[in-house]
């Protein structure tokens, strides 16, 4: 509630989402709902037809056809943006009046003239930054130099920046530093999520899911079953995911004769994910960087172990040889090498129950719904 006990009413800009950008986004949703009055979301094609029937939010759509024949040509691709710029900011002129709070998210910091739109309308802007963007498939788009200002743009306009861990010097973020809280959207369903204490009966099944797409390192990860074949012919592998690396994966199972080997899924519905996830004997998250992943708690709550590069958020979480365990580098070589030693430590059944231990006691839903209704009814500037 505001300083008059009025129930802030919140809005949320997000770009336009994968399948797998909708679970970070109905939890920013389900954690923001108990504190606010109403909410309305501004957001691309998927994510509309998604939360369109949702009664809990007044949903609007800007959506930019992307033409794939085209896909790699400049000109085309900042003509995009331009026009997702336009779109955002038009839409919410038009609805900007209907919230208090506007809440800019996984990459929605890109929409600077939605960012400055909102603050013509007099409202607070909140800027959730995800990842390092400048290390993001949006900054590596092929016009860096046009998307950086743009960023940085949105920061200065900003009233707060959340991240959701204390990575500020990781992402250059200094000059920002009195605005910034650190604070995370991520809760578990514990219901849902639960854990299997059958790691020794489980087939030797690795994992990987997430998005096809360069900064999750998934072609080092297809390079390195064979590797892992060599030493450990018993092990299967499982890849969920879809993205633009899509035909360079199935290329490499090709290559190397892997289709026995591998079985391959575009994408699971999110009910079917914590059997899937409780199927794994590992899963391996390789990334170049990453904000703090869902799919590691998730596995950490189903009693899974994670093998991870140690980047970003993710030491928050896993403590190697203690909650998980790290890549040495994500390398193909390192990648079989953590695997093998993985599946073969001594002591794996007390990791999981360590890692259980701790995503039950951090991330429970009551206790992120106090730190977020701190956050948006916090009235002091940045």
């Amino acid at each position: 509630m505001d300083s008059k006990g009025k129930k802030i009413d919140l809005g949320i800009v997000a770009m336009p989402l994968s399948k797998s950008g909708i679970t970070p986004l109905s939890n920013l949703i389900g954690v923001t709902y108990p504190t606010v009055g109403n909410i309305c979301l501004i957001t691309g094609k998927e994510a509309y037809d998604h939360f369109k029937n949702d009664e809990r939010i007044q949903t609007w759509d800007f959506y930019v056809r992307k033409p794939t024949y085209l896909a790699n040509n400049f000109a085309i691709r900042a003509l995009r943006c331009i026009c997702l710029q336009i779109k955002a900011s038009y839409r919410l002129a038009r609805v900007g009046s209907r919230a208090d709070v506007w809440i800019f998210f996984l990459g929605a910091d890109l929409l600077t003239l939605a960012v400055f739109t909102a603050k013509i309308l007099g409202k607070k802007v909140l800027l959730l930054q995800a990842a390092n963007y400048m290390h993001s498939s949006i900054a590596e788009s092929g016009f860096p130099k046009i998307t950086s200002p743009l960023f940085k743009a949105s920061r200065l306009l900003s009233d707060r920046i959340i991240l959701y861990s204390d990575l500020i010097e990781e992402w250059n973020l200094e000059r920002y530093r009195k605005k910034i809280i650190i604070a995370h959207r991520h809760f578990l369903n514990f219901s849902e999520f639960v854990f299997r204490d059958n790691l020794e009966q489980r087939n030797n099944l690795v994992g990987f899911v997430g998005r096809l797409e360069p900064q999750k390192a998934i072609l080092n990860f297809v390079e390195a079953i064979p590797r892992t074949l060599a030493k450990r012919p018993d092990v299967n592998f499982l890849i969920i995911g879809e993205g633009k690396l899509e035909d360079d994966v199935s290329a490499l199972l090709d290559e190397y004769s892997l289709q026995n080997k591998v079985t391959r899924f575009r994408w699971i519905p999110h009910d079917e994910l914590p059997a899937c996830l409780s199927s794994l004997k590992l899963l391996v998250l390789p990334s170049n960087h990453e904000g703090l992943p869902n799919i590691m708690l998730e596995a950490m709550a189903c009693g899974t172990p994670v093998l991870a590069t140690a980047v970003d958020a993710i030491p928050d979480v896993i403590t190697d040889r203690e909650t998980g365990f790290f890549l040495h580098e994500n390398s193909p070589a390192s990648i079989a090498e953590g695997i093998v030693a993985t599946l073969s430590y001594p002591n794996l059944r007390q990791i999981v129950i360590n890692a259980r231990n701790l995503v039950e006691s951090e991330f429970r839903y009551e206790n992120v719904v106090k730190v977020w209704a701190a956050i948006l009814c916090d009235n002091k500037e940045g």
